[in-house]
């Protein structure tokens, strides 16, 4: 019972070690393996509902492999868009400066773009 109770203690104190801050947030080992196991799930979800499309919804509707497959693509990486942010904001990263700094890229490749064209 002893040697349960000290394992409970160090596993408690092992977890709120503070590796880093992000401005007033600071991330503990137990912040970034829940966000490594929430990517790796978000990433395995992702690609099973892409599967699922493909395999089961596309052919009911008689849809091209190529059409569904490009479609299953862009589903999934707009899911993917989607639970990035979502587990970056639940676990404490502030993501509104690097949105703007995407924005702003973003800008100047459809400035850049347009200028070629």
């Amino acid at each position: 019972m002893n040697n349960i109770d000290e394992l409970l203690i160090w596993l408690k104190e092992t977890w709120n070690i503070e590796l880093f801050h992000l401005a007033e947030n600071s991330i503990t080992i137990k912040t970034l393996i829940l966000i490594i196991l929430s990517l790796f799930l978000l990433l395995f979800i992702s690609s099973l509902i892409s599967k699922l499309l493909v395999k089961k919804n596309f052919p009911r509707y008689n849809i091209d492999i190529g059409i569904s497959q490009s479609i299953a693509t862009i589903v999934r990486y707009i899911l993917v868009v989607i639970g990035l942010i979502i587990i970056f904001q639940t676990s404490g990263i502030n993501l509104s400066a690097p949105g703007l700094l995407v924005g702003a890229l973003g800008v100047g490749m459809v400035w850049t773009s347009e200028v070629r064209i």
